[in-house]
C-alpha cells in the first residue's frame, strides 16, 4: 500500500511541476495568454438540481414521532439540492466544485449547505488523466458512483453506496485517483482517505467500522463498452439516457480497506478487512430510428465482506428516528440494506413517446427494480421491491415520478426473519438548470 502511495503522489507532483514550468513559459506571451484564458473562461458551466418530495410511508412497528407511537407518516421534503460550477481552467486541467444538501424536512434543524465535491483533473494523455480533491470517484461498480439527476427511478440504489455517511460524506472522499479511455476499454482507480469514525472507543459486541481507522482504501471499476462511449468528465454515472445514445457496458470492480471493520470478542478488539467486488451490465438504447421508444437495463452481482455478521438499517430520508426496538429493523422506513453477504440487483425501464397532443408530457417512463440479498445475520434473505413511472416533461430537466417501494420487517434476536412488509409511496418532482 505504501508503495502504491508513493507512486500516485509522484506522479501527482511531478506533474503539478510540469503545470508549475508550463506557466512560467506562458508568462512570455501574455497577448496569447490572455486570449487563452477568455476562450477557457467561456466553456465554465453553473448547474442546479432539486429534487422535491411529496410521500406517504409506512413506519415500522415501534416508531416514535416527537415521542408517540405512529404507524405512517406524510410528508413534504427536499430530497436533495445540488449546485456543481464546472468547466475547463485551461487546455489540460478540469475543476470543479459542487455544494448541497439530502433530507431537509420537518425533522431537519437546519438546512446546512455543505461542499460536496472539490477536485482537479489533469490530463496527461487521452488515455490518462490524474485528478485529486474531494469526490465521488470510487468502485466497486456504476453505481457506487450514480448520478443521483439521472436516474431510473425516484431513488437510488443505497446498498451500492457501501460507506455512505460513515467513513465518507455522501459518498464523497478525499482521494487521488487515475481514470481513462483505452479504445472502448474505460477505467477508474483510487485510492482514497476515508473519514476517520468518531466513536470514542470500540466496545461493540456486534462488527461495526472501526475507531480512527487511519488506512487507505483503494478501488476501481473497469468496463468495456461494446456500443457508443460514455463520457468521462464526471464521476457519476447516469442511470439511464432515455435512448439518446446506444449503450452496452459490461463492468467489474473492487474496493478494500485494511482494518476497517471491528468487534469486541473474548474480551479483545478483532479487526477485519473490508473486501468488495462486483459485476454489472448496463444497457441502454433507442428501439427505432426516432428514439420515440427506448430501454434500460441494469443488472449485477456484488460480494460484500465487512466481517462477521455485519448488517446495517437504512432508512432513506427517513420520518422517524426513533424506536421502542421492537423490531430487527429499527424506526421509520430502515430495512437490511447494506451487509456482509451476497446481493441480486436489476432494474428495467421502458421509455415511450406520447402523441403530439400530450403537450407537456413528452413521453413516460415505467420502470421495475429488485435488490434480492442474502446476507449473513438474516435468517431469510432481504427482498426489496421499487415500482414506478416517470412522466418526462423534458427528459432529466424536468420530470414527475411516482414510485411504490415495499420493503420487509424483521424480527428476532438469534434468529432473525421477516414477519411483515410495509410500503412507501412518492411523488418527485425534479428539475435541472
Amino acid at each position: 500500500m505504501k508503495k502504491c502511495l508513493q507512486i500516485l503522489l509522484t506522479l501527482v507532483f511531478c506533474n503539478m511541476s510540469y503545470v508549475v514550468v508550463a506557466a512560467f513559459e506562458n508568462d512570455s506571451t501574455k497577448e496569447q495568454s490572455a486570449l487563452h484564458d477568455v476562450h477557457h473562461l467561456t466553456s465554465m458551466k453553473l448547474s442546479v438540481t432539486g429534487q422535491i418530495w411529496l410521500r406517504y410511508t409506512e413506519l415500522n412497528p415501534g416508531s416514535l414521532v416527537d415521542g408517540s407511537y405512529q404507524t405512517s407518516s406524510t410528508d413534504l421534503s427536499i430530497r436533495r439540492f445540488r449546485m456543481a460550477f464546472s468547466g475547463d481552467v485551461t487546455e489540460r486541467v478540469y475543476a470543479k466544485i459542487q455544494v448541497g444538501l439530502n433530507n431537509f424536512n420537518d425533522l431537519s434543524k437546519s438546512s446546512e449547505i455543505r461542499l460536496l465535491d472539490l477536485l482537479a483533473v489533469y490530463k496527461l494523455c487521452d488515455q490518462l488523466y490524474l485528478g485529486l480533491g474531494k469526490n465521488g470517484y470510487t468502485g466497486p461498480s456504476r453505481y457506487a458512483s450514480v448520478a443521483s439527476g439521472a436516474m431510473l427511478g425516484a431513488d437510488i440504489p443505497i446498498f451500492a453506496l457501501s460507506t455512505i455517511n460513515i467513513s465518507d460524506d455522501y459518498l464523497r472522499k478525499l482521494s487521488i485517483f487515475v481514470k481513462g479511455d483505452i479504445g472502448s476499454f474505460a477505467y477508474r482507480l483510487v485510492l482514497a482517505k476515508p473519514n476517520r469514525i468518531e466513536r470514542s472507543v470500540d466496545t461493540q459486541e456486534e462488527t461495526n467500522f472501526a475507531r480512527g481507522n487511519t488506512e487507505w482504501q483503494p478501488s476501481g471499476y473497469f468496463k468495456y463498452q461494446f456500443l457508443d462511449k460514455e463520457g468521462l468528465t464526471s464521476a457519476y454515472m447516469p442511470g439511464t439516457y432515455h435512448g439518446t445514445k446506444r449503450i452496452l457496458n459490461l463492468g467489474i470492480g473492487f474496493l478494500t480497506q485494511d482494518k476497517a471493520m471491528s468487534r469486541m470478542f473474548l474480551a479483545d478488539t478483532h479487526y477485519y478487512r473490508m473486501n468488495q467486488w462486483a459485476v454489472d451490465l448496463f444497457a441502454d438504447f433507442p428501439l427505432n430510428h426516432r428514439n420515440s421508444q427506448s430501454v434500460t437495463f441494469y443488472g449485477a452481482y456484488f460480494n460484500t465482506d465487512f466481517g462477521p455478521d455485519y448488517v446495517r438499517m437504512i432508512g432513506a430520508n427517513n420520518p422517524s428516528i426513533e424506536s421502542d426496538g421492537s423490531v430487527y429493523n429499527g424506526a421509520g422506513n430502515k430495512y437490511p440494506s447494506i451487509g456482509t453477504g451476497k446481493v441480486y440487483y436489476c432494474q428495467i425501464g421502458y421509455r415511450f413517446a406520447l402523441p403530439e397532443r400530450f403537450e407537456h408530457v413528452r413521453a413516460l417512463q415505467p420502470y421495475f427494480h429488485i435488490q434480492y440479498a442474502d446476507y449473513e445475520r438474516l435468517n431469510e434473505p432481504m427482498k426489496l421491491y421499487d415500482i414506478g413511472i416517470n412522466l418526462l416533461f423534458n427528459g432529466h430537466r424536468s420530470k414527475l415520478t411516482f414510485g411504490w417501494q415495499g420493503r420487509p420487517v424483521y424480527e428476532g434476536i438469534d434468529h432473525i426473519n421477516v414477519t411483515n412488509r410495509k410500503n412507501m409511496y412518492v411523488m418527485q418532482y425534479q428539475f435541472k438548470l
